[in-house]
């Protein structure tokens, strides 16, 4: 029974699948558990069918910030329209069209060439995150002789997934066209997943910690209240992983697996139920839910 808890809906603002999709492709995979975590929205569970072929765990993805650092908090088997969890991910909604709208200040500022119309085709109408920008921006013949590109084109060292590199490289904390908001900081978005019977689970801390946690950030958010980590994921290395499985028994954390699927364009590397584990993460999680 194998589970992928991390897979993104076309709801998240970055994802491109269907609902049913999404799950005729878990049953492809094998997997018997999964949960849809979409960015800062739970819209994918009002679009459920009846009676799904396999078990779904409800979930969300919340952008949250700890000590200036910008921190993805996974929260499990909450009520996916509780008010106190709208009321949230409207806040956030807020806040990613204000980043939006500074991003691409920001990004002409830089000399990149990108229509606003562009923006609006490739994001579907919605509000464009990072790899969006990327996509506007590398897909214009007015910035084909841009040196600053190359690594993202064809044969280029990010062009395996060139739109999510370019995110990470020119739109995240410390690079050129970072653009900072106010959002919910991490331990009281732990608060808020515990306060409505969640389980609140650390994402993909590789992008952002090291395993030893050497100035002793996950353990902060553990003191909070955090009950899960996650340790196998796309953005780990095989060295990672173990690392971070070890830091899961340091702390008494529940180690959980996710794909963080996207999608064909965003993180074309990227298959549904690639990074996944048995179902015993799952019983371990749902033993830490509060009652």
């Amino acid at each position: 029974m194998r589970v992928d808890l991390h897979i993104h809906s076309k709801y998240s603002l970055d994802g491109e699948v269907e609902v049913g999709e999404i799950i005729r492709l878990s049953r492809k995979a094998g997997l018997s558990t999964i949960s849809i975590t979409d960015h800062d929205t739970t819209e994918a569970y009002h679009h459920l069918p009846k009676d799904p072929p396999l078990e779904i765990i409800t979930g969300v993805e919340l952008t949250t910030t700890f000590k200036g650092i910008t921190v993805h908090l996974l929260g499990y088997f909450m009520d996916p329209f509780h008010p106190e969890l709208i009321e949230c991910m409207k806040r956030l909604s807020e806040a990613r069209r204000e980043q939006a709208e500074g991003r691409a200040l920001r990004l002409r500022q830089l000399g990149f060439e990108f229509s606003d119309r562009d923006i609006e085709r490739y994001s579907d109408g919605r509000v464009p995150v990072g790899p969006i920008f990327g996509m506007a921006i590398l897909n214009n013949p007015a910035n084909d002789r841009d040196e600053r590109l190359l690594p993202y084109r064809k044969g280029g060292s990010r062009s395996k997934a060139p739109f999510y590199y370019f995110d990470k490289d020119f739109l995240q904390e410390g690079k050129p066209a970072y653009y900072p908001v106010e959002r919910i900081s991490t331990d009281d978005a732990i608060h808020l997943i515990l306060n409505i019977k969640g389980v609140p689970v650390l994402a993909h801390p590789g992008e952002k910690y090291h395993y030893d946690d050497p100035g002793g950030d996950i353990k902060d958010m553990v003191d909070a209240g955090l009950c899960g980590i996650e340790v196998y994921s796309s953005y780990h290395t095989g060295e990672q992983s173990v690392g971070f499985l070890k830091l899961a028994r340091k702390y008494d954390l529940v180690p959980t697996a996710g794909s963080d699927f996207h999608g064909p364009k965003v993180k074309p590397h990227i298959v549904l139920g690639d990074i996944s584990s048995d179902y015993n993460i799952v019983e371990k999680l749902r033993a830490r839910k509060s009652k």
